[in-house]
């Protein structure tokens, strides 16, 4: 499909507390042992186009793309529009990205900002969305529990190619 506009966003997994290392799995936003991934889903039919590789709960999520060959690939292309959350505050508008504003102390948002941050939040409801259709699988649902190397990697992209399927299926 034609793609002219994209949207991304971070999705935490839960997963158990690991043996070893467990301070670099700890997620303090979800207060709990996580990985995770951002997925780019195209704005037009909620397909999801991609997903950077799984990283540690305590990465923040614009750090998550930021060093994965995804983003990279991503700012070649400023033709296509991509919408993030704050976030990803500081990506260059010149390559395409459209992020909320964020007010700062002293400096809240303006009457203008605020409608622009509502028109937005209105387009991006569609990856969280297709964030809920690939968490509504019970592997990933709950904590999961799978520990082999590459193991849960291959279960999350069996879940986004179910729910492309379920996708092309009903168009």
């Amino acid at each position: 499909p034609e793609v002219r506009e994209i949207i991304g966003d971070g999705s935490e997994l839960k997963i158990q507390k690991p043996r070893r290392k467990q301070g670099k799995n700890y997620s303090g936003k979800s207060k709990r042992h996580a990985k995770k991934t951002v997925f780019i889903v195209n704005q037009k039919d909620g397909l999801i186009l991609g997903r950077t590789r799984l990283r540690p709960g305590s990465v923040h999520d614009k750090r998550v793309l930021g060093e994965d060959p995804m983003h990279g690939r991503l700012n070649k292309r400023p033709d296509i529009l991509k919408r993030a959350d704050s976030a990803w505050t500081g990506e260059d508008q010149e390559r395409g990205w459209l992020v909320n504003r964020r007010g700062r102390r002293g400096h809240p948002l303006t009457r203008r900002d605020r409608k622009h941050n509502k028109a937005l939040s209105k387009i991006r409801i569609g990856v969280e969305h297709a964030i809920r259709r690939v968490k509504i699988f019970r592997r990933l649902a709950e904590t999961v529990v799978i520990r082999a190397e590459g193991q849960l990697e291959a279960a999350l992209d069996a879940a986004v190619n179910l729910v492309n399927f379920k996708i092309l299926v009903r168009a």
